[in-house]
């Protein structure tokens, strides 16, 4: 019996071993030399998957239902932790940063901290999260197909596992066939390889054979034989069986790294796809990209800094429509459209049609929201005088019903003074910028400036004369304090009464000047002083005189003009009793300050111009002008405080319905809407304004002042709207963006434009149990695969850099000797033609190139009219702040009819 390790080195068995060995370390080695032999050696992995594939065909359930009993009793033991130390082991020291997974290097490696911070925060607030990727490509410029790494997790790994150890069981059982088979077939044609009846045992010379030898000798020798046979055997049948292992070992590793390079080439398909933006966009838009991507880190660090614990408003959610448009900072799909506080006191603007949706659509959800804060007040009205029922039950829903104070002329409802804490000047600046809108122009404005002259002089007078003794005495016998707009409406009618005034305020200067010299004490001629001062004002007797004198001389014809203007806006209170009641005679009973508005409560304007008209609107007016002058006089208040206060941390929404109907328009008046809006901010103020059209804005206010109100909102919303106007005012603040058409089928203009047709999202959720699907035929596709390598590797993707190919279908004839024959000259006209047709064929392919990138690039609008006149009520075209940058697009809102 010979020794196997001499059968092992004398047989010659250790030259392909070692041979091999070598052969492994230069392809360890040298990657020419790797790429010299692997290429022809692709048909024995694609010949072993085809084989296994067949046994597949009849051995599939059994084989994966093994493997995946395999699978579950392996996950988990020390084998397959073992299994994970050697790969972290193998890969701890790589130079490539994911082979060692350090994720984190990579990515400052792509996206720097100082250039992309936002990257690397995880408090930024969703509704101003932007999507990973701009013009085609991951910013950063880096190329999208990187994103098929995402589909590479743990199920997909777990599924090429399983598919491995199907393989392995299936080529361990082809393996087994093949050996037992091998045995059989030689066994048929040879017959057996030991034959105990033909041996013959010779002992020694001329002594004839074994077979006459003791039955002991024989059985030894039988015995000693059959153990080196058994030995034998084992030997082989270890090897035998280390092959075999080793092969199925093979199998799987090899079959489940196919499997995974599979996976990886299906999954990477979409993302390979080249969009437009990508080719146009991104190389000529670099400036663009630059200060939109240095406004968004100033976004994103506002948001999380000085407004990180700001209230939100929600208005709608986008539709996604101007990113699709090239608005490269305009919200994806579905994202949340909100503004902040901050943005809050920038004031707002909508505009929308009668029935569109203004209230249900937008004021009274923001009303909700608003009302939710506790120590904000609100000043509500309209010129329909509804909006408050709204107001009142949405303040009842929030638990603030004892907040609400309603205006009006109802049983339970307050009147107030219009003219408390205003002066004169500002009370006829009100009244004259009215007379303005009620039809005067530039070239008559003569009578309209000559009637608040006047009535700016009476109430000079007027507000002298409450200081009297007489004028209080006509107050406590009357009601009427001198200082109200019916007093002075009647001072204007009655000359008589007027005349009085001016003769009492004398006769009290009089007075008041002997008890200045009667006084016996320092503080007593100091209080007359005061008194004497006070009455006897620059002002006072400015008017006094007026009156006294040029009122008083004016011709017959032109005082009756005067009166007639005056009349005109203030008659109305001789036909509306509770109206001049409670809003203009001055009287203090069941009546409220505006300033509650400044102090945290709702305050509701119930008047309505379409019953009581102008007088409605007039104390609308006169209302809301109130309000702006108590928050200038809270505003110097709060800053000669120590330390001074900030009136935005006691702020009040003003929210007024058709403002066209009660906006005044004087710019010499820093209490009017074309001047006061400049500054409200600073006051704690903040304007939400609704009207229909711009049209109707500029009617009531002037084009300039309009143009400047309109500027002070900075945010504005539009309805569905038939005023071109308005259309056009909405187009211009939309603005204009760069866009790329394609024309061709198969090619789109960005990846918008892929989620909106093709329904692709390189963002969308990634399934984590998402796995190939296992069967039968896998094997197939893995052979003609393997034939088909792949020039990329397992988790990178390829990136094709032109959109149109050379078309080849036409090439006459081929290339080579195979088709000329050796000597090219034979078949000279057929190798110029062939040369030719190639030429042709990617000059064709270089034209389509050229033209798809020059060709549909263009400025559009990212807003049209058909887009304001189709939208229907259900969406509204938004340009809001937030953070401290403009998000626009077409949002879709929610009407609250309750």
């Amino acid at each position: 019996m010979q020794n196997p390790f001499a059968i092992f080195f004398y047989t010659g068995i250790w030259q392909p071993l070692l041979g091999g060995l070598i052969l492994i370390f230069l392809l360890a080695r040298f990657k020419f030399i790797r790429s010299l032999v692997f290429t022809p050696l692709l048909v024995l992995p694609a010949l072993l998957a085809f084989i296994i594939g067949l046994l597949a065909k009849v051995f599939w359930n059994p084989a994966h239902r093994l493997a995946t009993w395999l699978y579950k009793k392996l996950e988990g033991t020390r084998l397959a932790r073992f299994g994970n130390w050697l790969i972290a082991k193998r890969f701890e020291n790589s130079p490539t940063p994911l082979y060692r997974g350090d994720r984190e290097t990579v990515a400052t490696f792509f996206w720097p901290r100082e250039e992309f911070p936002y990257l690397y925060q995880t408090d930024i607030p969703q509704d101003i999260v932007r999507p990973l990727y701009e013009d085609g490509r991951l910013i950063g410029n880096v190329p999208l197909p990187l994103l098929a790494d995402r589909h590479m997790g743990k199920a997909a790994f777990r599924t090429a596992l399983i598919a491995g150890l199907s393989a392995a069981i299936l080529a361990a059982f082809a393996l087994l066939l093949f050996t037992v088979g091998s045995f059989v077939l030689s066994y048929w044609i040879s017959g057996p390889a030991f034959d105990n009846s033909t041996l013959q045992l010779e002992v020694w010379p001329n002594h004839g054979t074994g077979l006459a030898l003791p039955l002991l000798w024989r059985w030894t020798d039988s015995v000693l034989r059959t153990l080196a046979v058994i030995k034998t055997f084992s030997i082989h049948t270890a090897i035998f069986l280390s092959s075999w292992l080793a092969f199925s070992i093979g199998c799987f590793l090899l079959m489940t790294v196919i499997v995974l390079r599979e996976w990886q080439k299906e999954k990477a398909k979409p993302y390979e796809f080249i969009t437009k933006d990508a080719f146009v966009r991104w190389p000529y838009r670099a400036e663009t990209r630059k200060l939109v991507n240095a406004a968004y880190k100033q976004q994103c660090a506002l948001a999380t800094g000085y407004l990180k614990n700001a209230k939100t408003f929600l208005l709608g959610k986008a539709s996604g429509i101007f990113r699709t448009r090239g608005d490269l900072a305009a919200p994806p799909e579905g994202q949340e459209v909100r503004m902040d506080e901050d943005a809050l006191f920038q004031h707002m603007l909508i505009f929308g049609g009668t029935g569109e949706g203004k209230t249900t659509g937008i004021m009274k959800p923001l009303m909700r929201q608003i009302m939710s804060s506790k120590n904000v007040g609100m000043y509500i009205c309209d010129a329909k005088g509804v909006l408050w029922r709204d107001a009142q039950d949405i303040a009842l829903k929030q638990n603030r019903a004892d907040d609400v104070l309603v205006i009006g002329t109802g049983p339970e409802q307050y009147g107030v003074d219009p003219l408390e804490n205003l002066t004169p000047t500002q009370v006829t600046t009100v009244l004259r910028s009215i007379m303005h809108q009620m039809g005067a122009t530039e070239n008559d404005s003569f009578w309209p400036d000559m009637a608040a002259t006047v009535l700016r002089h009476i109430l000079t007078v007027a507000e002298s004369y409450a200081k009297t003794d007489a004028g209080k005495k006509e107050i406590e016998e009357s009601g009427i304090h001198p200082y109200s707009l019916w007093w002075a409406y009647q001072a204007t009618l009655n000359e008589d009464t007027l005349l009085q005034a001016i003769d009492h305020i004398t006769k009290f200067g009089d007075l008041l000047e002997q008890k200045f010299i009667q006084a016996q004490t320092p503080e007593e001629r100091q209080r007359f002083k005061e008194m004497s001062f006070d009455l006897n004002s620059v002002e006072s007797n400015a008017s006094v005189h007026y009156l006294g004198s040029t009122w008083k001389n004016l011709a017959r014809e032109t005082k009756t003009s005067i009166i007639a203007n005056i009349t005109q806006i203030l008659d109305g209170f001789s036909g509306s009793p509770a109206l001049r009641e409670r809003f203009a005679c001055g009287r203090t009973e069941n009546s409220i300050h505006m300033r509650a508005a400044l102090e945290g409560k709702i305050v509701l304007n119930a008047l309505s111009s379409i019953e009581d008209g102008l007088p409605a609107r007039l104390v609308s007016i006169l209302l809301k002008t109130a309000l702006y002058r108590e928050a200038r006089i809270r505003e110097a208040r709060f800053k000669a405080m120590s330390p001074p206060k900030n009136p935005a941390d006691f702020p009040c929404v003003i929210m007024i319905d058709e403002v066209q109907e009660i906006a005044t328009a004087d710019p010499t008046s820093g209490l009017s809407d074309a001047t006061f809006w400049n500054v409200a901010r600073s006051t704690g103020l903040a304007g939400i304004f609704a009207t229909q059209t711009l049209a109707a804005l500029k009617q009531s206010l002037g084009e300039q002042a309009a143009d400047n109100f309109m500027q002070q909102a900075r945010s504005k919303i539009f309805l569905r709207s038939e005023d071109q106007d308005t259309i056009e005012y909405a187009l211009w603040c939309a603005g204009k963006a760069e866009r790329g058409r394609v024309y061709d089928e198969g090619h789109r203009e960005s990846l918008e434009y892929r989620k909106l047709i093709d329904k692709f999202d390189p963002f969308a959720p990634v399934d984590p149990n998402e796995t190939m699907p296992l069967d039968k035929n896998l094997f197939f596709s893995i052979a003609k695969s393997v034939l088909a390598p792949s020039t990329t590797k397992i988790g990178q993707a390829s990136n094709f850099t032109a959109a149109y190919r050379p078309d080849l279908r036409f090439i006459p004839y081929g290339t080579g000797p195979l088709y000329y024959g050796k000597d090219a000259s034979v078949n000279h006209s057929k190798y110029v033609s062939n040369a030719n047709a190639y030429q042709a064929s990617y000059w064709r392919a270089e034209d389509l190139e050229r033209q798809y990138r020059t060709q549909g690039n263009e400025q559009c609008h990212l807003l049209s009219s058909s887009d304001i006149l189709n939208m229907g009520r259900w969406h509204a075209y938004v340009h809001v702040q937030r953070a401290g940058a403009a998000k626009q697009d077409i949002i879709s809102i929610e009407h609250d009819h309750s």
